[in-house]
C-alpha cells in the first residue's frame, strides 16, 4: 500500500503578504518549467494546447512575482493582471541596475492586442468567439527564458525584501 501523502497550508504562516506572492510565484514558475521539460523530452505530449498551458503558468507566476514586489514597497495590493501596467509600477518602485531583469520581461509585459495576455493561454477564442491568430513557440528558446527567470526571482526577491527605500 502506498503511503499517504499530505500537505497543509501551514509551511506558510510564517510568510508575510509579499512572501506568500513570491512562494507563489516560484511554484507557478517551477512548474511550467517541469511541463515544458516534460513536453521538450517527449514524456508529455506536444500539442499547442499543451504549451498553452506552460505559457499560462509562466505568465501567472511573473504577475505574482511583480505584485509581490510591489506589495512589499507599497504595503498595498494591487488587483490588476496586466502584466504591462504592474510591469511599470515595478519599474517605478525598484529603478536601478541591480532591479533589471536578465529574462525578457519588457516583450513579455508588452500588451499585445492580438494576443492579450491571460486569454491567450487560457481560451481556444477571443473574447467575442474569433479564433486567435496563427502563432507558434521556439520551445528551447522558452525553455532558455525559463531559466532566466529562475535566476532573476532568486536574485531579485532578497534585493526586494531587504529594500524599501528602493535607492541605487
Amino acid at each position: 500500500m502506498e503511503e499517504t501523502k499530505k500537505i497543509t497550508s501551514w509551511q506558510l504562516d510564517n510568510l508575510s503578504l509579499p512572501g506568500r506572492f513570491f512562494h507563489l510565484a516560484q511554484a507557478y514558475l517551477e512548474c511550467s518549467h517541469y511541463l515544458l521539460d516534460s513536453i521538450i523530452g517527449k514524456s508529455m505530449r506536444l500539442t499547442f494546447s499543451h504549451v498553452q498551458v506552460v505559457g499560462f503558468l509562466f505568465e501567472h507566476s511573473l504577475e505574482l512575482f511583480l505584485k509581490g514586489a510591489i506589495t512589499q514597497a507599497e504595503s498595498k495590493r494591487t488587483n490588476t493582471h496586466k502584466l504591462n501596467q504592474l510591469y511599470n509600477e515595478f519599474k517605478k518602485l525598484y529603478p536601478g541596475k541591480k532591479f533589471r531583469f536578465i529574462g525578457k520581461i519588457g516583450e513579455i509585459c508588452e500588451k499585445d492586442k492580438q494576443l492579450p495576455y491571460s486569454e491567450f493561454h487560457r481560451y481556444p477564442v477571443d473574447k467575442s468567439g474569433n479564433l486567435w491568430v496563427p502563432s507558434f513557440y521556439n520551445l528551447h528558446l522558452w525553455k532558455s527564458q525559463l531559466s532566466f527567470f529562475k535566476g532573476d526571482y532568486e536574485r531579485l526577491i532578497p534585493l526586494i525584501k531587504g529594500e524599501n527605500s528602493c535607492s541605487e
